[in-house]
């Protein structure tokens, strides 16, 4: 369950807290508060330093699954926050659920979905998000997204990362042509 942060004001004597609250979500948080005669002056869903969620990496294959899954429902027309809220309520993994309500927080505030995952770089390398960044200037972010899950097994893709990290692509390029000329 979310944790939320908040600033409130005791209804009676104008007190100001500082606290936070569980709850399913920001609408919950504040319906809590307000039964307890508190009045919300702030409120923000608790996430780690900097805006991006606390915890560390997320595996290679949640980030996979992730990737089709989102592909497969923006395919079959659901709306991207929809999408999102589904997403986060299968997943199994704490840190990758917190990333996705994270994002989703932040496209229903109005950033688009490139620039909600660049907030998460543990998770979603400049590659991954530039790939996404084409694809909804493009329009066709489904086929961005299942081109970076679908057309890549766990052990090509992290190849893929290696190498567009540490120019391992171009050497074994080089040395292709090389050897083959």
């Amino acid at each position: 369950m979310p944790s939320y942060t908040y600033l409130a004001r005791e209804a009676g004597s104008g007190r100001e807290i500082r606290s936070n609250i569980d709850a399913a979500s920001e609408q919950a948080a504040i319906a809590a508060l307000l039964n307890r005669n508190l009045l919300v002056v702030s409120i923000q869903e608790k996430i780690g330093k900097k805006g991006r969620t606390s915890g560390g990496k997320v595996a290679l294959a949640d980030l996979v699954v992730f990737t089709r899954q989102l592909a497969t429902m923006i395919d079959a027309g659901l709306a991207m926050v929809q999408s999102l809220q589904a997403l986060a309520e299968q997943t199994t993994n704490k840190v990758m659920r917190d990333v996705i309500r994270d994002i989703c927080t932040r496209v229903e505030g109005g950033d688009s979905f490139s620039q909600a995952l660049m907030k998460h770089p543990k998770v979603f390398n400049k590659l991954y998000v530039s790939m996404v960044d084409a694809g909804e200037k493009g329009g066709l972010l489904a086929p961005a997204g299942d081109l970076s899950g679908k057309h890549c097994p766990a052990s090509e893709e992290s190849q893929i990362r290696d190498d567009v990290s540490h120019g391992g692509y171009r050497d074994r390029h080089r040395r292709y042509h090389l050897s083959a000329g």
